[in-house]
């Protein structure tokens, strides 16, 4: 599952837009050669970065830097959600005591409540 997520830091922009598009997920992880959690990013963050001039080709390893928001691998399901809730997230990646990433607590497996940004709102 984990799989689904994952992109590579040396990944293009370009494809990271293809990646979201074919998994459908609305959330990209990106992990180093260790497998660490360094950011995660949706199609919103990069839709802003092309607006700011970023170059489609260019890699995600440009992409400034944000620490992620992410659990403990046994973080329950319930407390996951407060942390959804609190930061309104959609999707929230679980990392082991290394900050490997394990899986991805999606809010629609979690609760009904899904949070939209306001362009996800409206007819295309």
């Amino acid at each position: 599952m984990t799989d689904t997520y994952r992109i590579a830091p040396d990944t293009s922009l370009r494809a990271a837009l293809a990646h979201l598009e074919r998994t459908g997920r609305g959330l990209a992880v990106i992990t180093d050669s260790n497998d660490v959690v360094t950011r995660t990013i949706t199609d919103g963050d990069l839709r802003r970065l092309i607006l700011a001039g970023y170059s489609l080709e260019n890699p995600i390893s440009l992409v400034p830097e944000r620490k992620p928001i992410t659990i403990p691998e046994d973080t329950s399901r319930v407390q996951a959600l407060e942390m959804m809730n609190t930061h309104e997230l959609d999707h929230l990646p679980l990392v082991d005591s290394e900050g490997r990433l394990v899986d991805v607590y999606d809010r629609t497996t979690l609760s009904k409540h899904i949070y939209l940004s306001s362009p996800h709102m409206g007819d295309y």
